[in-house]
């Protein structure tokens, strides 16, 4: 019998399991060894290091994402910098306010200098605020709304595409099914009675279908007045209310980072300032500059959600500036939209009619 055809032993498997390990204990000595270098030589060249627990002080989460090869069906969002925000404790943090409707502010979803950019974009172009016509789908004046407003156009510059992909990673709905965005601004007396966001018509969801959800964003504080009231809305139980209260939005007993006597007068006098009489005794948010409602008009089975009825409280001291984000079931006004239409009306054999494919891609 040859070598070869002997049969392989106990001591045989021994040997080459001690080899493997020999063979594994080397790789990862090496693997080792070759990270340290790399980490020196990206530090000496002031570079930026992939693995984030080599970093000593704070991290730098967009320089990071920055740094590595992102492919193009990949994206990040990048937060609020905390040194951007305004004091101890402002940081990013999302807190459940209802479950009926469907409703969570995020605290410090903008930094203070996002806020200013929407709003000096918008200022030098506001006009009378409108409503939707629900025969036309064509805007209308209307007393419900007495507020001054512009749309800006989505990714209409480089700070509106970075949080309009932030508004996106927050409701978990594509970017291209926003609308663009609306400022608002409402000025002492000036408020929006209660509505719905979703339309109850056929010509306004002909292009993107309904309105599900809605972001809020707050660009500046109010003196007095100016609450989110949801009239119908019902607040989470004690129980399940954030026990984190973030800067002068809650008191000194409950914030981590409420450290001296200033978040506690802070949290006093908001408390003075909020509810008004208009948002007393309702599920409402009082207006903080950088923190953004997200609210669903549709309850989890896809159906139309009363439970939704908001409206804007007057503004009784100061002025108000928001941005609201409407998100629609699909595509809006987008190539994706006509390409979905074009689908369906091929499914349907009706492909030949290219006039209304043309007349609705507004």
């Amino acid at each position: 019998m040859a070598l070869s055809d002997r049969p392989r032993g106990r001591g045989h498997t021994r040997t080459t399991r001690r080899r493997r390990s020999h063979a594994s204990s080397f790789a990862v000595a090496l693997a080792f060894l070759l990270s340290l270098f790399a980490r020196a030589r990206a530090a000496e060249e002031g570079g930026v290091v992939d693995d984030a627990s080599s970093f000593e002080g704070p991290a730098d989460p967009e320089a990071e994402a920055l740094s590595k090869a992102w492919g193009p069906e990949e994206t990040f969002v990048v937060l609020p910098r905390l040194e951007s925000l305004r004091g101890d404790g402002d940081v990013p943090w999302i807190e459940q306010i209802s479950w009926s409707p469907r409703a969570q502010v995020y605290h410090n979803f903008l930094t203070p200098e996002e806020c200013d950019h929407l709003v000096e974009m918008a200022r030098p172009r506001m006009s009378v605020a409108s409503v939707v016509d629900k025969k036309t789908g064509a805007p209308k004046p209307s007393d419900v709304r007495t507020s001054t407003g512009h749309f800006i156009r989505r990714a209409e510059d480089d700070v509106v595409r970075r949080i309009e992909e932030r508004i996106a990673a927050f409701a978990m709905v594509p970017v291209d099914h926003g609308e663009g965005i609306q400022i608002l601004r409402y000025e002492r007396g000036q408020k929006y009675d209660p509505h719905f966001d979703y339309f109850t018509d056929d010509e306004n969801v002909k292009h993107g279908g309904q309105r599900v959800a809605t972001v809020l964003m707050y660009l500046s504080d109010v003196e007095r007045g100016g609450e989110t009231v949801f009239p119908r809305g019902e607040r989470v139980g004690k129980e399940y209310e954030a026990a984190f209260k973030s800067g002068s939005r809650g008191s000194s007993a409950n914030d981590p980072y409420a450290n001296d006597a200033k978040d506690a007068k802070d949290a006093l006098g908001e408390r003075e300032r909020f509810p008004s009489a208009c948002a007393a005794g309702k599920l409402h948010v009082a207006p903080r500059k950088g923190s953004a409602l997200l609210f669903w008009s549709v309850d989890p089975t896809g159906h139309d959600d009363p439970k939704s009825l908001h409206g804007g409280c007057a503004v009784a001291a100061g002025e108000k500036w928001t941005a609201t984000k409407w998100l629609r079931h699909g595509p809006y006004g987008a190539e994706r939209e006509q390409r979905e239409k074009a689908r369906i009306r091929r499914a349907r054999g009706t492909d030949d009619d290219e006039k209304s494919e043309k007349s609705a891609s507004v």
